[in-house]
């Protein structure tokens, strides 16, 4: 004979199997999800680096153009060509071939800026 006792414990190790099943569920999913997020942090973060890298890249060979060109060259140019927007190199690197002396990288910077801001 099923009594009134027999049956709340019965409902309770129901409730606490189900209790048991949901926190591995939850469990489950939130490792699932940190992986997920783990996977696409890095694959951002390699994206981003790769294209850091390019960039720094693109900027070194324009550094090296200007001093196998014009010789040893003042350190705030390097840093000035280290500013300039990615946008801008490809422009940059086709202009240097009609520059005859560094002042002419500071004129093409003014008409580069001119252009941004317009």
């Amino acid at each position: 004979m099923i009594t009134i006792c027999g049956l709340i414990k019965g409902m309770n190790i129901m409730n606490s199997v189900a209790d048991i099943w949901i926190n591995k569920g939850m469990e489950k999913g939130m490792e699932k999800g940190m992986e997920k997020g783990m996977e696409k942090g890095m694959e951002k973060g390699m994206e981003k680096g790769m294209e850091k890298g390019m960039e720094k890249g693109k900027k070194d060979i324009i550094v090296s153009l200007f001093e196998e060109r014009f010789g040893t060259i003042p350190y705030m140019l390097k840093q000035e060509i280290n500013k300039v927007d990615d946008s801008l190199l490809i422009d940059l690197a086709k202009s240097f071939l009609k520059f005859n002396s560094i002042n002419d990288y500071y004129l093409w910077l003014n008409k580069s800026k001119n252009i941004i801001i317009s």
